[in-house]
């Protein structure tokens, strides 16, 4: 099976995290598609950005939450601005005229998963009718995802979890038949596989940067790895399987 390369957060090895530059740069680099974060400012407006408080990312201390437009416009990421949610779908429906791309969009946990899902969809909606993009959405947050089943949002849900426990989640979440899985690397094993696959459910591993691990979860039939190196990575994995082939 073919395994699909998706850069974590962007090319966030040589670029900074979550910005157009490092989006750019995973696609000009040859991943097959990138993943983000989301999550709201003061006003309800969806930004890219991985953490509740921005001071690790941009040197200034506060909830993202509770930051304006007009703060988040000030704010720089290793020099390269904050882009919102509209920006990056931007990027990615003028990156898949050229070729078929995944988009990973993590919605970061939050009590007001109704209010995150409603000011993400006219987004993710407008993608989410591109021939050449494919969309699914991801959360560790259960809420959610229910929150998305509720919306009826024709998005491809998935769950992301770095612990089994995560998992006890399915037994009560919408429509869990058809929800995509996203665990750790380290969690998945032919066992976890045979657990847990349902037919038309696609598994996505994160964070994967060393060949020989891309390799192993090839072997089993993993559809995509979250990487923070695309380009090195597939490279090592072309290395690996030239090396085998001529052994």
């Amino acid at each position: 099976m073919s395994l699909a390369f998706v850069a974590h957060r962007g090319d966030s090895a040589r670029f900074p995290e979550n910005t157009l530059r490092a989006f750019a740069g995973a696609l000009a680099a040859g991943a097959d598609g990138i993943e983000c974060d989301v999550r709201l400012d003061r006003l309800g407006r969806p930004y890219v950005f991985h953490d509740d408080d921005t001071l690790r990312l941009t040197g200034r201390p506060g909830a993202f939450a509770t930051h304006s437009p007009e703060v988040l416009a000030d704010l720089r990421v290793g020099g390269e601005p904050i882009p919102d949610l509209a920006a990056v779908a931007a990027l990615v429906r003028a990156a898949a005229t050229a070729r078929p791309l995944l988009w990973n969009v993590e919605l970061k946990p939050t009590r007001h998963a109704a209010a995150l899902v409603a000011a993400c969809r006219p987004a993710l909606d407008a993608v989410r009718d591109d021939a050449g993009v494919t969309l699914v959405v991801s959360s560790f947050d259960p809420r959610i995802i229910a929150a998305s089943h509720n919306a009826s949002v024709s998005w491809r849900m998935a769950l992301l979890y770095d612990d089994l426990l995560a998992l006890h989640a399915l037994r009560w979440l919408p429509a869990s038949g058809g929800l995509d899985l996203h665990p750790r690397h380290d969690l998945v094993d032919a066992a976890h596989l045979t657990e847990y696959a349902r037919a038309g459910r696609a598994f996505r591993c994160w964070t994967v940067d060393e060949p020989a691990e891309a390799m192993r979860l090839a072997a089993l039939g993993i559809d995509a790895v979250v990487t923070n190196r695309p380009g090195p990575l597939r490279a090592g994995c072309d290395a690996l399987r030239q090396a085998s082939s001529a052994s």
